[in-house]
């Protein structure tokens, strides 16, 4: 369990611990798992000596119990014989034998080996499709890396139809089991949308809880998430945390983002040192992109000494492995003699490996080689050929030189146009030589050329360098253009008084686009320019007038509002409905308002309309709130939510708001009925985080579905901030599942006390579920010392607010004297019967108060007219501490009773106690006559025990045959196989209806497939 982390959190070291207990017994498969340990270094370091002896201990008791139809011990036996380990010779198909042996048995161990060997060919005849049938079978019965091996066929299509809902399905299976590979995977699957939805933060949430179970590959990618705010919040110092921990798993990818983050100082303290640390470990392991940025550091003596030799040596090894930079770096090292003697023909070699490789850097030294002649034969087209590749991909000299070469027709035919267009791209990248010709070019030209070259620069000066030539010049479009660039203060200072004048000149030619910024820029108060309204309505109307849409918009706001004293709804409804009607969304929404308070619903429904068909949010929910009452059309709920929902996901508050609290995102307000989970939880979400009033029914809801899983992936942690954010605002409800978590330990470390202020917060609000959990806290002692009328007041006030629980305890409290005088009458008529059955009945009954103190009064007084099965049951109590004070010596005297009364399980439970020195003194010897006597029986269980005592000689003289009836005695009763298990695990009743354990404990000892 320990190991494979069934039940509880994997831990080897604590596996480690108890596998050498049992094989210490001489237990075999406790051996054969020792073996493992050191085979593969799990906890303890990899032994090859020591694992071999402990498989050869193993082999001969693994055999036995193979034969004898051990599933486990066959399964490992094929193991040893499949890697010829333990002394045996390796026999593969001996090994697929055994593995068959335990598949057939249902192991879904040995299943999934099994399709291993018919996958690979191993001991059997490959068979792919068999194969998948064997990992199906393994897979239906969960196990995890059959689930997530069956997955990654799906995704890539190995032997069966490529299928990504199902492999998601599968890793879905596997992430319940807490597997962190199959919540990797999960992450992936949401992060790439395989099978599901593409959604970063979810994605997140899986990498999360894989990378915390130490999965290096999650916690990589949670690295990747941080560093590029894909599902969280950038957080560079977090990204760097998260490498650290996969990087020192080994992970390279990990290993080389570290180096660049120390090199760069991306999250951490810029470290060169550091960097090359990281750098070399990963170059060491062959990585081209760490032993070029190793050479690199070399080169440039930074992190390290200046030594291009060793510089050289990284650029070869990364250049070898396909790396282009580094084999454009060998290129100019040979070129230049550094590090290596100098030698341009390899230094040509080299630029042309990298300038196939895409390289523009290499293309372009490569024509300049061809071009003179250096370690080549000197070839103007090939030059040409090379340096136009490079030019195509923006190398800015490049561009300047392919300028030359078209100009002077190098290796191409002569042509003036394609040399002046990249001269123009040359120019644009701010080349020197490019900018100057440019200029001497244009300084004569006219206005439209001078604005086309503005245009084309990506230097903002030099652009408006162009423009104010044209502009000078009378061009319309390159005055505005100029303005804009003084309104914004792009390539000049900014400067309203410029940009005016710029946009005046333009006005005064009549253009509407010039006279509409002269009316913003006049509009308000701004350095330079004073504010006039008047001026500003003035080039507004101008504008306006011309069928400019914005200007039509801005004169309908002024006329609303009454901007420069004058007020005229009449002439807004106008220029609204002229702007409005050029599909102006603002002006649609503004005359949809104006005829809404008119009355005419129908006009404003209209228009609302035509504003919600761009995907306005506001006009969306508006339009969804007319449907909703039946404004301006018949109601419809179905098209409300419709229209408000698309308001919800354009990101309108009021619309989230509104989905969340009338419940028109959910039916019946039933979390548990919501049509589209996900999406509702955005909704709850976005309500949630507004912090107003009523917003904490939102808050509630959110912890709800992240408490059960509902549209996000289940996480008490946030679920418990929602609980905790609600109950803030007093939301008692919130305040009683904040109490529950507290108390079970959900989200947050355990605190009874905390829990108790919560539950009272609730419970003073007439919480009737937090009022119970009162009365139980004090009648059990939870967190606050007991005190019994307490409790019952509070059960009092439960009950009177309809809880049912309380309300029979209350029933219950009022006939506690009945029920003595009914245990009394029982007893003086020795109707044990009755008081067994009334002992259970209160024993197993829902939230008992007090249940297991009544139940005890029963069983004793049958206990004292001798009965058998209520000793039995006292024993129990008494070893329990349930329903009375725990106490040993009590048990083991109704025990001993009972059993020599002829009572199995009394007999059994007298054997264990004396094993286990429980009670009694240990006394090995006595607790096997007491298996005897309950195994002589036929029970099972005692038989089981009985043959364990044998095998190992414990009280007994061992004795192997005697131990192997007795477990064939138990397989009988359908106990056990005839083989003694390690572990207890499931449970199935006997032929009296007694409960029965059975070893469902595996241990994985081979993986043929173990990596995907």
């Amino acid at each position: 369990m320990y190991y494979n982390g069934y039940g509880v959190k994997q831990d080897y070291k604590l596996a480690y611990e108890w596998y050498l207990k049992a094989a210490e017994q001489h237990y075999a498969l406790g051996q054969c798992c020792l073996g493992m340990m050191f085979d593969y270094g799990y906890f303890v370091d990899k032994d090859a000596k020591q694992s071999s002896e402990w498989y050869r201990k193993a082999v001969d008791g693994c055999l036995k119990l193979a034969e004898a139809g051990d599933e486990d011990a066959q399964n490992k036996l094929a193991c040893l014989y499949l890697e010829g380990s333990g002394g045996v010779e390796q026999d593969k198909k001996l090994a697929a034998e055994w593995f068959q042996k335990a598949a057939l048995q249902g192991y879904a161990v040995a299943q999934f080996n099994l399709g291993s060997m018919f996958e690979a060919g191993n001991g059997v005849e490959k068979d792919l499709q068999v194969a998948i049938r064997w990992y199906k079978k393994a897979a239906n019965q969960g196990y995890v890396d059959a689930l997530n091996y069956l997955a990654e066929m799906y995704i890539n299509g190995w032997g069966l139809e490529k299928d990504e809902k199902i492999a998601f399905e599968c890793f879905r299976r596997s992430v319940e089991q807490g597997d962190a590979y199959a919540q990797y995977n999960f992450g992936n699957a949401y992060f790439y949308g395989r099978g599901v939805a593409k959604d970063s933060k979810t994605a997140v949430e899986w990498y999360r809880k894989a990378a915390d179970q130490g999965h290096a590959g999650a916690q990589y990618n949670l690295g990747v998430a941080y560093a590029d705010g894909l599902g969280v919040p950038k957080d560079e110092k977090t990204a760097c945390e998260w490498w650290q921990k996969a990087a020192e798993q080994g992970d390279v990818a990990a290993q080389i983002n570290l180096g660049k983050i120390y090199d760069n100082g991306q999250g951490v303290t810029k470290d060169k040192k550091i960097a090359c640390d990281w750098y070399r470990k990963v170059a060491e392991q062959g990585h081209a992109e760490a032993q070029f940025n190793l050479g690199s550091a070399y080169y440039f003596g930074q992190g390290v000494s200046k030594d291009h030799k060793i510089s050289f040596e990284w650029f070869r090894r990364a250049a070898v492995n396909g790396n282009a930079d580094a084999q454009f770096n060998l290129g100019v090292m040979y070129r230049n003699g550094q590090g290596v003697a100098k030698d341009e023909k390899i230094a040509c070699e080299w630029y042309r490996r990298a300038a196939e490789k895409g390289s523009a850097d290499a293309q372009f030294q490569l024509g300049l080689m061809y071009l003179n002649g250096a370690g080549v034969t000197k070839d103007d087209k090939i030059a040409f050929e090379w340096v136009k590749k490079a030019a195509e991909q923006g190398y800015v000299d490049a561009q300047a030189l392919l300028t030359k070469m078209y100009n002077e027709g190098l290796g191409v035919t002569q042509d003036q146009k394609s040399a002046f267009e990249w001269m123009l791209k040359a120019a644009e990248q701010g080349h020197p030589t490019a900018v100057e010709v440019l200029r001497s070019v244009t300084e004569s030209g006219d206005a439209e050329t001078q604005f086309a070259i503005g245009l084309v620069f990506k230097d903002k000066k030099l652009a408006c360098e162009y423009f104010q030539r044209a502009a000078e010049k009378g061009l319309v479009a390159a005055q505005i253009a100029l303005g804009a660039k003084y309104l914004k203060g792009e390539g000049v200072n900014k400067d309203l008084r410029m940009a005016s004048k710029w946009f005046q000149e333009a006005a005064n030619q009549g253009d509407a686009n010039a006279q509409f910024f002269l009316g913003v820029i006049f509009s308000e108060n701004q350095e330079g320019i004073t504010k006039d309204e008047g001026v500003s309505f003035e080039w507004f109307q101008k504008a306006a007038e011309q069928g400019h849409v914005e200007a039509q918009y801005q004169l309908g706001v002024i006329f609303e509002n009454g901007i420069g004293g004058v007020k005229y709804e009449g002439a807004a409804f106008e220029w609204y409905r002229k702007a409005a009607e050029q599909n102006h969304l603002k002006a649609q929404l503004s005359l949809s308002a104006i005829l809404e308070q008119r009355g005419d619903y129908g006009a404003a429904f209209e228009w609302c309309r035509k504003a919600a068909d761009q995907g306005d949010a506001i006009a969306q929910f508006g339009l969804g709130l007319m449907y909703f009452h039946g404004k301006g059309i018949a109601r419809d709920e179905r098209m409300a939510r419709e229209w408000i929902q698309k308001s919800a996901r354009n990101g309108h508050v009021e619309a989230c708001v509104f989905l969340s609290l009338t419940g028109m995102a959910i039916e019946n307000g039933d979390l548990g009925r919501i049509k589209d989970k996900k999406e509702a939880c955005e909704w709850y979400r976005s309500a949630a985080e507004l912090g107003i009033a009523g917003s904490e029914v939102p808050q509630y809801s959110l912890g709800m579905m992240y408490l059960n899983g509902i549209g996000v992936s289940k996480d008490e942690k946030a679920a418990r901030e929602w609980f905790q954010r609600s109950s803030e605002r007093n939301h008692a409800e919130a305040q009683y599942m904040l109490g529950n978590m507290y108390s079970n330990g959900q989200g947050v470390q355990k605190d009874k006390k905390v829990a108790y202020d919560w539950f009272l917060r609730s419970a003073e609000q007439k919480n009737k579920d937090a009022q119970f959990k009162l009365g139980m806290m004090y009648a059990n002692a939870e967190g606050i010392p007991r005190d019994d009328k307490i409790a019952c007041e509070w059960f009092q006030k439960a009950a009177e607010e309809g809880h049912k629980a309380a309300q029979f305890i209350v029933k219950v409290l009022v006939n506690v004297n009945r029920i003595q005088e009914k245990i009394r009458i029982l007893a003086e008529a020795r109707d044990y019967e009755a008081l067994l059955a009334l002992g259970k009945k209160f024993v197993e009954g829902p939230y008992f108060f007090q249940g297991a103190e009544i139940a005890f009064k029963f069983y004793q007084e049958a206990a004292r007219l001798g009965n058998a099965n209520a000793l039995l049951k006292l024993g129990h109590m008494y070893q329990e501490g349930r329903g009375v004070n725990k106490n040993e010596e009590f048990a083991f005297k109704c025990f001993e009773r009972a059993a020599n009364q002829g009572d199995w399980d009394a007999q059994l439970a007298l054997g264990l106690m004396y094993a286990n020195g429980r009670g009694v003194t240990k006394d090995n010897k006595v607790a096997c006559e007491w298996f005897h006597r309950a195994a002589d029986q036929g029970y099972g269980k005692a038989q089981f025990q009985l043959a364990k005592m044998y095998q190992t000689g414990c009280g007994v003289a061992k004795d192997e045959k005697i131990a192997q009836e007795l477990f064939r005695g138990a397989e009988e009763q359908q106990y056990v196989t005839a083989t003694p298990p390690n572990v207890n695990g499931g449970q199935k009743a006997d032929q009296n209806g007694r409960s029965l354990k059975i070893n469902t404990y595996k241990t994985n000892l081979y993986k043929l497939q173990n990596s995907y």
